[in-house]
């Protein structure tokens, strides 16, 4: 009866492994997650800037940036710098 044994450093070891790469995930997540409310905010209050900006100035009819891409293409931005 010869199988494959653990000892309590290789168990510890493979615990430790399982646990750091879960930990990664949830700080990928977060990190993830951060950016993408950092993204929106700063897009909203853009696009509520140059409509305001462009409502001051009669001449000029406001325009309506889509929040989606405005967020997006700041997303794109963040993390091609990142």
């Amino acid at each position: 009866m010869s199988g494959p044994i653990l000892t309590i450093g290789e168990l510890t070891d493979l615990w430790s492994i399982k646990t750091l790469d879960f930990l990664h995930k949830i700080v990928f997540t977060m990190r993830v997650l951060s950016l993408l409310f950092v993204g929106m905010t700063v897009s909203f209050l853009c696009t509520s800037l140059l409509q305001r900006f462009f409502l001051t100035m009669n001449r000029i009819k406001p325009f309506k940036i889509s929040f989606v891409w405005a967020s997006a293409a700041l997303m794109m931005f963040v993390t091609h710098f990142n």
